[in-house]
C-alpha cells in the first residue's frame, strides 16, 4: 500500500467519490467525464493504492482558522471514499493515518472535518466542535424588515466570482465566533461560489457604495413549494441584517420557506412578532482533532494571565507520537510545550477531547464530568490541574458553518 498525490483530473477519484455520496446518480461514465466541469481545486486529493488501485481516497483543504484571536493551520479533510469491495479491511483507516502524518509534516496542529458519522471518525480521534441551527422561516414572518429605514439604506445587486473580495469584506467583519474561516479567493471562487451541483446565486448589499450585507443561496423545490435555502450570508450590522432579511422576504411570490443556517446564540426568533413561528432544528457542527499536541498546544493562545504546569497523557488510537505524555507549562500566558516520557501524568484525555479544550467547545471542568479528562488510570482528576485548565483555556463561542 501506498499514499500519494492524484491530480485533479484524475477520472479515479470522481468515480469513487460520486458512488459513495452519489451513487443514486447510476454509473460512472468516463467517457462523460470533463474536467473542465469540475469547480477549480483547492488544496489537494490523495489516494491509498494498492499497486495501481486506488483502494481509498480524500481531499484536502489547506486553510487557516482563528482560534482563541489566532490563526492556525487547521486542514480540511474531505470526501474520504472507498469502493465496497475494499471496505472493511483497514483502508480508511490507513488513509487516515497517512493524512494526519502529512498535516504533521506540514506543522498543522488541528485537523477538521464534516462528518457523514460522528461515531465514526469519533472512533479514530475526532471530536465535536459545535452545533448550529437551521431556522425555516415563513418569508412573511420577515415583513417586519421591509419598509424599514435599515432596509432602505442597502442596496442589493447580483454579484458572481469576481465580486468575491466584496462577499470577504463582509464575511471577515461580521464573523467573530472562534473558528473563522480565512477563506482565499479560491475557496470564494471554488468552494462557497461554484459546486458540482447547483450553483448558487449571490447577492451583496451595498450601503453608500460599500459592501454591508451577503447572502449565497439556492431555490430548491420540495413537497411543501419552494425553499430559499441560503447556504451563507453576513451583515456587518443590525440594520444590514435587517435590510438583508428584507431581500429574503421580497421572495415570499416564489418561495414558502427561507431556510438560515446559523450558529446556536443568533437571535432570529426573538427578531421576529411570533418567535415561535420558526421551525428550528439544532445539529453538530464540523468535528476537530489534535494533530500532535505539542504543536497545538504551542499553536493556540492561552489567557494573559494564564500559570499553569500540567502533564497530560494524551490518548490516540492512530498515530504512535502521543505514547509519551506531553507537559503544558504557562507562565503569565507564555505557554510551552515539551514530550516529557519520564513524568507522572496529572490528567488523561484523548487528541478528541483535547481539540475542544484548546477551540472552547468545552473546558475542563465539563470535560471532567463526562469522564472524558481523568486522572491516571480513570482516577477523579486532581482539582487543581482543572482549575489550571480551565483559567487557561476558558469556554469560547466556538462555531464553524463552512461546509467543505
Amino acid at each position: 500500500m501506498h499514499y500519494r498525490e492524484m491530480e485533479p483530473t484524475d477520472e479515479r477519484f470522481v468515480e469513487l467519490v460520486r458512488y459513495a455520496f452519489s451513487p443514486q446518480q447510476g454509473p460512472f461514465d468516463p467517457d462523460e467525464f470533463d474536467p473542465e466541469d469540475r469547480p477549480g481545486p483547492v488544496g489537494g486529493q490523495r489516494g491509498l493504492f494498492d499497486g495501481d488501485e486506488a483502494v481509498a481516497v480524500c481531499a484536502h483543504y489547506w486553510f487557516d482558522v482563528d482560534v482563541r484571536g489566532a490563526s492556525v493551520s487547521a486542514p480540511g479533510l474531505s470526501a474520504v471514499a472507498s469502493p465496497p469491495e475494499r471496505r472493511r479491511g483497514g483502508n480508511v483507516r490507513r488513509l487516515l493515518e497517512e493524512s494526519l502524518a502529512e498535516y504533521r509534516d506540514r506543522g498543522d496542529p488541528l485537523s477538521l472535518l464534516w462528518p457523514f458519522s460522528a461515531p465514526f471518525y469519533g472512533q479514530y480521534g475526532w471530536a465535536t466542535t459545535n452545533r448550529y441551527v437551521v431556522h425555516d422561516v415563513d418569508p412573511g414572518d420577515l415583513a417586519f424588515a421591509t419598509g424599514t429605514d435599515a432596509a432602505a439604506s442597502v442596496e442589493f445587486e447580483r454579484v458572481d466570482a469576481d465580486d468575491w473580495r466584496d462577499l470577504h469584506a463582509v464575511d471577515r467583519e461580521s464573523w467573530t465566533h472562534t473558528l473563522a474561516l480565512d477563506r482565499s479567493e479560491d475557496f470564494w471562487r471554488h468552494r462557497v461560489l461554484e459546486s458540482w451541483g447547483t450553483d448558487p446565486y449571490a447577492s451583496v448589499g451595498y450601503r453608500d457604495g460599500d459592501p454591508v450585507a451577503y447572502l449565497t443561496y439556492t431555490i430548491e423545490d420540495g413537497d411543501d413549494g419552494r425553499t430559499l435555502s441560503a447556504s451563507y450570508f453576513g451583515a456587518v450590522d443590525r440594520d444590514a441584517l435587517l435590510a438583508l432579511l428584507s431581500f429574503c422576504h421580497a421572495h415570499d411570490s416564489q418561495v414558502s420557506t427561507v431556510r438560515l443556517k446559523t450558529p446556536v446564540d443568533f437571535d432570529l426568533a426573538y427578531r421576529l412578532d411570533d418567535p415561535g413561528a420558526p421551525d428550528t432544528d439544532l445539529r453538530a457542527g464540523p468535528m476537530a482533532r489534535v494533530v500532535d499536541a505539542v504543536d497545538a498546544l504551542e499553536a493556540v493562545p492561552v489567557q494573559p494571565d494564564a500559570n499553569a504546569d500540567v502533564v497530560l497523557d494524551v490518548a490516540d488510537p492512530l498515530t504512535d507520537w502521543h505514547d509519551d505524555p506531553v507537559r503544558l507549562a504557562a507562565v503569565d500566558g507564555d505557554a510551552t510545550a515539551a514530550r516529557a516520557p519520564d513524568a507522572t501524568p496529572d490528567v488523561e484525555l484523548d487528541v478528541g477531547a483535547l481539540a475542544q479544550l484548546l477551540l472552547g467547545t468545552r473546558t475542563a471542568t465539563d470535560l471532567a464530568r463526562s469522564r472524558e479528562l481523568t486522572g491516571r488510570d480513570g482516577a477523579d482528576p486532581d482539582a487543581a490541574a482543572v482549575r489550571a485548565l480551565d483559567a487557561t483555556y476558558p469556554e469560547t463561542d466556538a462555531c464553524m458553518l463552512q461546509f467543505f
